[in-house]
């Protein structure tokens, strides 16, 4: 891939300006932010990661050094921050606190890799050289699959959440296993795109130099679909926790932020990130360390019981709970006394049962609640259809 670490974002642009951003793969978190809690940004140009207190204090450009190459996207889950090394053609990780850095995590990792996105089994990212696509490796690095969703013009940052995968150019979204591949919001044709338990946050770039982006959002169908933030500046990557919707603005050096409740003006300039040029990707950890941080793994069903197993891992001491939103499955509580992962087993209960035995099949929605020692909670949700044969 030609051209210098000083042109990244204009390299990014003419990719078909795309994006998507990560966030850890969420539904709603119920917690509140702490003093523990970070903000992480790709430094572009500058490579490597920088952070911040999510309160914007005590902030570190240089977090994690140059790499060498212009960094990409960034991400975060319970143990780890990511990023992806443009030109270098390779993901790096680092632990949360910033040592045990690996430039080569996943060293080949395809043509201008950027946007790392990350869940409880697997590390997704964008490629944009050649064809493109969305590519996909285990949590630990292993079984690198640069295919795993062909074909996808110039991608640059992912999302995922715990039922799909999102990227751009419009939104884009499909299964975690890269089937189902659809347009969720078509309009979105900028850097950036995050989502969270109710809503998917999308940049509209207008073209034009000097012509600020907007920022949308929707229903996590797609629907009602309407500008959130007009005149955001240059953005390239979106984040969002429970109070806020953040993001890079690339020309000024800034990470901007504005209330998801609509009152009061954005704050722009809330944190200036040191970076030398064409900042791209930011990450939010609401929960800090130890915080009652949860994430789903796969789901695997049993078609012969007509059962299926969730994977939760936390990342404390406290109580696990598997619930229906509604009815319609078995109960499950954990005592967790450490930093664990947890199988779930999910069991039709009453007219689901019922219908599951008529029909063969049918459609639950688990809710997963990790209610910490401290007492901060997180929640998620898991659609999931047993099928009995």
């Amino acid at each position: 891939m030609d051209g210098g670490a000083g042109n990244i974002r204009g390299y990014a642009r003419g990719l078909s300006l795309l994006v998507a951003l990560i966030l850890l793969g969420t539904c709603a978190a119920t917690i509140a932010p702490r003093a523990d809690a970070y903000i992480y940004w790709a430094r572009g140009a500058g490579g490597g990661v920088g952070r911040a207190n999510v309160d914007g204090s005590d902030v570190r450009p240089q977090f994690i050094g140059n790499s060498r190459s212009p960094s990409c996207g960034v991400a975060i889950d319970g143990q780890h921050v990511y990023w992806a090394n443009l030109f270098a053609s390779s993901l790096g990780r680092a632990n949360l606190d910033g040592t045990g850095v690996d430039q080569n995590f996943i060293s080949a990792a395809g043509r201008s890799p950027c946007g790392p996105a990350v869940d409880g089994q697997h590390v997704y990212w964008a490629t944009q050289g050649g064809k493109g696509s969305i590519a996909r490796a285990d949590i630990d690095g292993a079984n690198v699959d640069g295919s795993f969703i062909p074909n996808q013009l110039g991608p640059c940052l992912v999302a995922v959440d715990s039922s799909y995968l999102y990227w751009s150019t419009g939104v884009k979204r499909a299964s975690l296993d890269g089937t189902g591949v659809q347009y969720i919001a078509p309009d979105g044709s900028g850097c950036g795109v995050a989502v969270d338990g109710k809503h998917i946050y999308w940049v509209n770039h207008p073209g034009g130099q000097g012509n600020p982006d907007a920022i949308g959002q929707s229903n996590l169908d797609g629907t009602q679909a309407h500008i959130f933030v007009r005149g955001a500046g240059d953005v390239c990557g979106l984040a969002v926790d429970d109070r806020y919707l953040y993001w890079v603005d690339s020309a000024r050096g800034y990470i901007d932020r504005t209330s998801l409740s609509g009152q009061g003006r954005p704050e722009l300039g809330f944190i200036r990130t040191g970076a030398t040029h064409g900042s791209c990707g930011v990450a939010v950890d609401q929960a800090g360390p130890g915080a009652a941080r949860l994430d789903l793994g796969k789901t695997s069903l049993n078609r012969s019981r007509g059962t299926a197993k969730v994977k939760a891992t936390v990342d404390g001491s406290g109580e696990l709970k598997l619930r229906a939103k509604g009815h319609g499955i078995k109960r499950v509580s954990h005592r967790v006394r450490g930093p664990d992962k947890v199988t779930l087993k999910v069991e039709a209960r009453g007219r689901k049962e019922r219908l599951l035995r008529q029909r063969g099949r049918v459609k639950v929605e688990a809710l997963v609640k990790f209610k910490s020692s401290n007492g901060a909670s997180s929640t998620k949700h898991r659609q999931i259809k047993l099928v009995r044969r």
